[in-house]
């Protein structure tokens, strides 16, 4: 199963890419970053400190978001905001061949949106210090799910070699980690409160849940 250990020592702060503490979206920014990351073979996304607002960012091969104690990704409370990822030209999404109207199974529906958002990537990981947060912003979307759930926060198509550890997702639009058709899973030390599910895995492989305290609605 993969570890921390696994990934290059290469650092790229969010805030070297222009991100900063501001109430208006920091997602180009951040994007940049991981973009960066992945170009050079992989490493690691630091979020320092602070808050820092943002819609959805595609997580990249070979490349652990990385929040040190005190950051908070802050989920933009608007739900158009979520879906930058099906413009991506870096790294072309793999097709989706099934049912359309099978919006849950979709990865590229807007059920399937989300804040930190993967599709058909490895060896990736989102890691946090103690005192580091995920905000969902309990975004309120009258397209989504009963009429009112917004993306989830993390959210993972078709990828294999997958870590989650040490963070807090509080007041998830909608699943807190919603992670489909993927092997090699490891979740440790998490905590999830407030939102909705806490950890959903569908159609997936070879998976570690451990040290895990999740207070769902």
């Amino acid at each position: 199963m993969l570890k921390r250990s696994d990934f290059p020592e290469r650092r790229y702060l969010i805030t070297d890419f222009g991100a900063r503490e501001a109430d208006v979206l920091q997602t180009e920014a951040i994007q940049a970053a991981m973009d960066a990351c992945y170009k050079a073979g992989g490493g690691r996304v630091v979020v320092p400190a602070g808050r820092f607002m943002t819609g959805d960012i595609r997580l990249r091969s070979g490349v652990m978001l990385y929040l040190e104690s005190g950051a908070i990704l802050k989920g933009s409370p608007n739900p158009e905001d979520y879906m930058n990822y099906l413009s991506d030209t870096i790294d072309p999404l793999p097709p989706y061949t099934g049912d359309p109207e099978k919006r849950s199974v979709d990865p590229y529906s807007r059920w399937n949106s989300g804040l930190i958002k993967a599709v058909g990537a490895e060896k990736i990981a989102i890691v946090g210090e103690p005192g580091s947060y995920i905000d969902g912003s309990n975004v309120f979307d009258d397209q989504g799910e009963e009429g009112y759930r917004g993306p989830h926060a993390i959210n993972m198509h078709y990828c294999r070699d997958i870590l989650f550890e040490g963070y807090t997702i509080v007041d998830s639009g909608n699943w807190a980690h919603n992670i489909c058709v993927s092997q090699n899973i490891t979740a440790r030390n998490l905590k999830v409160l407030g939102g909705h599910d806490g950890f959903d895995v569908r159609t997936c492989d070879n998976i570690l849940i451990e040290y895990c305290n999740f207070y769902t609605g």
